[in-house]
């Protein structure tokens, strides 16, 4: 979603203004500041960051994040199994060969 900054104020966002977006900002820092000291993004008593291993994603709202299905799940599993069985390394590689034809001419 495109974001304006002007200043210290925000256009285009789905965020409020204020301190509960401030905090927010905190809280999201805090996730990838301890994600790069341990590997582990969770801690200081935030909401728990699920392993993508049980599908789950964080959602950020404006009342703070919140564990949940991720809802591309079932997409994401259809275009893995495709690549681990074969199906989908065709078409790419095909798509790449057929880009490489249009480079040459």
């Amino acid at each position: 979603m495109p974001v304006l900054l002007v200043g210290r104020k925000t256009y285009g966002s789905r965020f409020s203004n204020g301190a509960s977006r401030h905090s927010l900002g905190h809280t999201f820092a805090a996730y990838w500041i301890d994600f790069g000291k341990t590997g582990n993004p969770n801690g200081d008593g935030r909401p728990s960051w699920p392993n993508y291993a049980n599908e789950s994603i964080l959602i950020f709202t404006n009342t703070g994040p919140v564990p949940k299905p991720d809802p591309l799940a079932a997409r994401l599993r259809a275009i893995t199994a495709a690549y681990g069985n074969g199906t989908l390394t065709p078409l790419v590689r095909s798509t790449k060969d057929s880009e490489g034809l249009a480079r040459r001419e």
